[in-house]
């Protein structure tokens, strides 16, 4: 199995297991207070946001060892924009998450 085919299994993986997590959560969210439920939900975002720049460097790796000393990965590729939107849209919705948490004290 190749590198890539092992790291794209590897970040489904973790995919599947925040599903998981989030389901499981949902089951205990009478449990939590409003901020625990809120620090949960920033903490499973940054896990995603982490995820997607572990994406983002095997494709710079991969860019790399395939095109050799010489090869260059550029903002405007379509595949780096939407690894680069998402991370922005996570990174966003994380802001958000915090102020409310700092609104409650």
């Amino acid at each position: 199995m190749e590198f890539q085919d092992r790291m794209k299994q590897l970040f489904e993986r973790g995919l599947s297991g925040s599903r998981e997590a989030l389901s499981e959560a949902g089951k205990r969210m009478g449990e939590l207070g409003e901020k625990g439920l809120l620090r949960f939900e920033i903490s499973h975002l940054e896990s995603q946001a982490e995820k997607l720049f572990a994406k983002l460097g095997t494709k710079v790796y991969e860019r790399r060892r395939d095109g050799g000393a010489d090869a260059r990965v550029h903002l405007d590729e379509a595949d780096v924009q939407e690894l680069l939107r998402e991370i922005d849209e996570l990174e966003e919705r994380i802001r958000v998450k915090e102020a409310s948490l700092r609104m409650k004290g």
